[in-house]
């Protein structure tokens, strides 16, 4: 009986911890892919601002 109680603890506390690390896993997943999306709006942000203050007044738009 005690054996079947150790069994089952270690097989939650086994299942609790691959839970734990796949939601890790998937948090950081997710905020890498943010900051990478974020990065790259704001480089393409700048690029159109910059683009269309600096280049356009000089006619190499048109």
């Amino acid at each position: 009986m005690l054996l079947l109680f150790w069994c089952l603890f270690f097989c939650l506390l086994f299942l609790w911890l691959f839970f734990c690390f796949l939601f890790s896993v998937f948090c950081f997943c997710f905020f890498f892919f943010v900051f990478c999306f974020c990065f790259f709006f704001l480089l393409l942000l700048f690029f159109f601002v910059f683009f269309f203050l600096f280049l356009c007044p000089f006619g190499i738009f048109f």
